[in-house]
């Protein structure tokens, strides 16, 4: 469940906006100030257009000279801001001291030192912030893109925080002015402004990390175990994957699995299935689930069917699979073992079968397939599949066919969804169905069940069936 405004991301954001709202503010104030005593209230448009030019210059100049290419030679953002702070404090002291001593000076050397010292030296101390904030920023970011920290300003709430800022300088300048402030007043009230980043300080956030533990191959594919350190207390996570796409996921000191079909299968079939039940794993990977219910249940009887051994070593290495646990592998082909397994023999079937692509193999998902499965259920027994489907697009045609395929073998059967109806990209689906009636269960995770008569089934789906026989048209079987 997403919780909106509630991470430690979020507030970090949240802070890191105020922070360049009040950079924004502060170069506002000095622009504005430090142009209306360089020339003295002037109202001419070309003095105004010199002063803005002045100002964004060196700004820019601030800008560039954060270049995070040379982070390790420049100041951090504590002396960044001491730095701001400490020229504005110098031009507000200039400000005040200015209509005392302009006279005693040559007009064009003063406007221009009021130039530098008034406008330019704060503006360049506050252009060498929103950059450095950003950087700071950018272990927050979860999209996996990487712009660079100048895009991260301009396209993130960044650039309207500091143009808020700014408004809001202007704003104020426009009701300070016609009442006579002391203009410098106004900037050492923009220079403590500029001491508020050390009250309101960043929660201190730091980058997961994922290491590879082992990379194993076989004629089957390439098998990588890595472990993810997160900040904080969490506990690292430890995942699997096969040909670089993640198959199992787990917590290392308490083994919760981190997938949410998982956690999801693990509650249904504990909140459904009595105890000393025959359990039936197509499909091993890390042996989460299978690991998780011999642990809950030691009378109940496991069996897991793996294609490639590899896969049960590194489970026994570093997924907590151990030998006390009592589950038994087989290792090959799970249709060649439907083919062979004793009618009867299982209370659950659970299909998890992916060899590092997103499509269930095609022998597994027939109408033959489910007849085998419902041959080898108990009375009462259901079975349970991880399906992986899109439900827009060309690619729902093969997700629906799969579920009439199994809705043409088994007269009871259930559509669990994990993104919900309308999410439009490739989801998690889990499908339960059972020759008896289902028995309701506790809802599984985050997962949400689809309604039979609200199915979305495409016109254009058929019922699989093995290749040595066509495909052919089919509704789903009605209940009975």
């Amino acid at each position: 469940m997403d919780i909106q405004g509630s991470l430690p991301e979020d507030r970090a954001r949240r802070t890191i906006a105020v922070h360049t709202g009040i950079a924004g503010w502060a170069w506002g104030i000095t622009l504005i100030v430090g142009g209306s005593i360089t020339l003295d209230i002037s109202t001419s448009l070309r003095g105004w257009v010199v002063v803005a030019a002045v100002s964004i210059l060196a700004f820019a100049i601030g800008l560039w000279a954060s270049d995070p290419d040379t982070e390790d030679v420049l100041p951090p953002l504590r002396d960044r801001w001491l730095l701001a702070s400490s020229l504005t404090a110098l031009a507000a002291i200039w400000g005040t001291l200015a209509p005392v001593y302009s006279n005693a000076f040559p007009s064009i050397p003063w406007k221009i030192g009021g130039l530098l010292l008034g406008v330019a030296a704060p503006a360049y101390a506050l252009g060498r912030i929103p950059v450095r904030l950003i950087t700071s920023a950018r272990d927050l970011d979860e999209d996996g893109e990487d712009p660079t920290d100048l895009e991260r300003f301009v396209t993130g709430l960044f650039m309207p925080a500091f143009l808020v800022g700014f408004a809001a300088a202007i704003l104020v300048m426009v009701l300070a002015i016609p009442d006579e402030w002391n203009r410098g007043s106004v900037m050492i009230l923009a220079t403590f402004s500029l001491l508020l980043p050390f009250l309101l300080r960043v929660p201190a956030m730091s980058r997961s990390y994922e290491t590879q533990l082992a990379e194993v191959g076989s004629p089957l594919g390439v098998w990588t175990v890595t472990e993810v350190d997160y900040p904080g207390e969490r506990q690292p996570e430890r995942r699997l994957y096969l040909n670089d796409e993640q198959e199992s996921g787990e917590l290392v000191r308490g083994g919760t699995p981190t997938l949410a079909y998982v956690a999801a299968a693990e509650q249904w079939l504990v909140s459904s299935t009595p105890a000393g039940a025959a359990y039936l794993f197509l499909g091993g990977g890390a042996y989460t689930l299978p690991r998780r219910i011999a642990e809950r249940d030691a009378s109940a009887e496991v069996c897991v069917v793996e294609l490639d051994p590899e896969a049960t070593r590194l489970a026994q290495r570093f997924f907590g699979l151990k030998p006390h646990l009592g589950i038994r592998t087989v290792h090959g082909d799970a249709r060649a073992f439907l083919e062979t397994a004793e009618p009867a023999s299982f209370d659950r079937v659970f299909m998890d079968v992916y060899g590092g692509s997103e499509i269930t193999p095609y022998p597994l998902v027939t109408r033959d397939a489910a007849l085998l499965i419902a041959g080898i259920l108990r009375p009462g027994g259901v079975m349970g599949m991880n399906l992986i489907g899109t439900l827009a697009g060309k690619s729902a045609v093969r997700f629906w066919s799969v579920v009439r395929t199994f809705a043409d073998v088994f007269p009871f059967v259930e559509l669990w969804t994990h993104r919900g109806q309308d999410f439009p990209d490739a989801q998690n689906f889990l499908l339960i169905a059972s020759m008896q009636e289902i028995r309701p269960v506790v809802v599984p995770g985050t997962f949400e069940l689809w309604p039979r008569e609200e199915w979305q089934v495409e016109e254009d789906t058929v019922v699989f069936h093995d290749l040595s026989q066509p495909a052919r048209s089919s509704t789903p079987r009605s209940r009975t």
